[in-house]
């Protein structure tokens, strides 16, 4: 009898050994309080941070999506909370990053490791902190990361970074810099259109002019294919049609139009041309010539109001599109050499 009652006993200790653990695991520590923190943390709650963000990793590295989602859930949680302090927020991400900074670069021939990295690249985007910027950056780096996906989404992480309004001033002109790099090496127009999309959310000169020059680079490359079509155009339109909304908002300089003009000018009409250059190709897919259709209507409205705005003159009297459209080559080449020689006079630069 007493046998029995001890078995009992020591079934009873081992059960709650094994479910003891499982319930931290579902419950991370309360940091709530922490969040409206004006001094310095003390070690203990540092320690609270990092038992959060060991949690968190934990979550994200079980590859499961309910855990995943309610991870996530809870950064924004914390992140949404009144009053929030710049104090908490650096705590937060320096305790979160390297969890999942780990999570990244696990063995990519590991089963769900992609996923897992994605995951864990949201939530590093989502702090919208300062020491969030260089993790995301060394994803983006096509020489580094070899996974479409997880650049992919280190690039919409910059893009959430420099949405948060949390990166000083200082610090943007270098990311700046630093991300127009990583994008000049991007072959994956999917990753190309979200570079576009992370460098117009900046809102100055520079990146600005990162953009052109971005745009000038893609264009190169579908001017390489001599026969195409490029997938490489849907990168091309998105440019464009950020570029377009930048340059055309009141907001912009007219001496800025003007100088970014010169050069997007002359870049406008080398999109124009490799339409025509790509003409057969791109007609037989409907895909494709819904694309090129997309880039040459955005690329011949907007040549028409830089040209307004960086010399005096009439613009050709063209209807680009409308050839495009209609399948007339001839009066498509036509209504380009027009634009190549306004285009290749001053006070255009090539």
């Amino acid at each position: 009898m007493r046998i029995r009652v001890a078995v009992q006993s020591l079934l009873l200790v081992l059960t709650v050994l094994v479910t003891v653990p499982a319930a931290v695991a579902a419950s991370p520590p309360d940091i709530s309080g922490l969040t409206t923190a004006r001094n310095p943390l003390t070690q203990e709650q540092i320690g609270r941070l990092q038992e959060f963000a060991g949690h968190l990793a934990g979550e994200i590295a079980s590859g499961e999506s309910e855990r995943m989602v309610r991870a996530r859930r809870r950064v924004t949680d914390q992140l949404r909370a009144p009053g929030i302090s710049r104090i908490f927020l650096d705590e937060f991400a320096r305790a979160i990053v390297p969890e999942m900074r780990e999570l990244i670069d696990q063995d990519p021939s590991i089963d769900g490791s992609e996923y897992i990295a994605i995951n864990a690249i949201q939530i590093i985007g989502l702090l919208g902190n300062e020491n969030s910027v260089r993790p995301l950056l060394d994803r983006a780096d096509p020489n580094r990361e070899n996974r479409v996906s997880v650049r992919l989404w280190a690039v919409n992480g910059f893009r959430l970074v420099m949405q948060s309004g949390n990166v000083s001033d200082r610090r943007v002109s270098g990311f700046v810099r630093d991300l127009h790099r990583l994008a000049q090496r991007e072959t994956d127009w999917m990753v190309l259109m979200r570079h576009f999309q992370a460098l117009a959310v900046i809102d100055s000169e520079l990146a600005r002019e990162r953009q052109i020059e971005l745009l000038k680079t893609v264009v190169e490359r579908v001017e390489e294919d001599e026969v195409g079509p490029s997938d490489l155009m849907r990168a091309v339109t998105q440019g464009l049609l950020l570029i377009r909304d930048q340059y055309t908002a009141p907001t912009i300089s007219a001496s800025e139009q003007t100088a970014l003009g010169r050069t997007l000018g002359p870049l406008l009409g080398r999109v124009l041309s490799v339409a025509d250059l790509h003409w057969d190709a791109a007609k037989e897919s409907e895909s494709a010539r819904g694309q090129y259709g997309s880039a040459i209507r955005v690329a011949e409205s907007l040549l028409r109001y830089v040209d307004s705005h960086v010399r005096s003159g009439s613009s050709p009297d063209a209807a680009i599109e409308q050839a495009w459209s209609s399948g007339n080559q001839s009066s498509y080449r036509s209504g380009v050499q027009q634009w190549r020689d306004v285009l290749g006079r001053s006070p255009y630069r090539q």
